[in-house]
């Protein structure tokens, strides 16, 4: 991704009379700096790398089921901190069912309660990524996507779910620590996606 030029120079073309444009100026500096940076976040994503003895360390954690109690949630997140710290993967696996619909509220997708029900789970299982600083990859299980009313959603029927799988992974793919891609809809599944790992420098 190239960044945006930043030189007032370009955003504006004086000549205007002095005092006039200062204020319009500095908006549309700022407004190209904010759109540049966040444009960079939302892009950039982490490249992962042998280590240079040639190893990579995968930690891998599933069947979290969060949403289910909220002191079994917390113990959860710091176990999660508490490995990450120990271990010092260079990638940590989601293999599915990080978020448990056995929990979720009775929604439709017609309204956005167990969209938030999710997402408040996805903020919490994924905060000791972001706060240690390591990528993750994640996919998906069947107790992730919640089912709207029936008739419920089935696996590869996307349209009667009141939380997607590929709305999952999308979502998912706007963290910074995330490697996670939304899959082709050609394919079963939503999490169906390649992470590559490139030689050591």
């Amino acid at each position: 991704l190239m960044p945006v030029p930043l030189e007032p120079t370009i955003l504006v073309q004086p000549p205007f009379p002095p005092g006039s444009m200062p204020s319009i100026m500095h908006w549309r500096y700022n407004t190209a700096l904010i759109v540049a940076i966040s444009l960079h976040a939302v892009r950039s994503r982490p490249t992962l790398r042998l280590q240079p003895d040639g190893t990579f360390k995968i930690a891998l954690f599933c069947d979290m089921h969060f949403g289910e109690g909220a002191l079994k949630d917390a113990k959860t997140v710091t176990f999660e901190h508490t490995m990450l710290q120990l271990e010092s993967p260079d990638l940590v696996v989601i293999d599915g069912d990080a978020s448990s619909n056995y929990a979720a509220p009775h929604c439709s997708s017609l309204n956005n309660h167990c969209r938030d029900w999710y997402l408040n789970n996805w903020r919490q299982f994924t905060a000791p990524f972001v706060a240690n600083g390591v990528a993750y990859a994640y996919t998906l299980g069947n107790h992730d996507r919640i089912p709207g009313p029936w008739p419920r959603g089935v696996p590869g029927d996307e349209s009667n779910y009141a939380v997607a799988d590929h709305w999952i992974m999308s979502q998912d793919a706007q963290n910074s620590f995330s490697l996670s891609e939304d899959g082709p809809t050609a394919i079963h599944g939503a999490s169906n996606y390649v992470v590559p790992i490139l030689a050591a420098t």
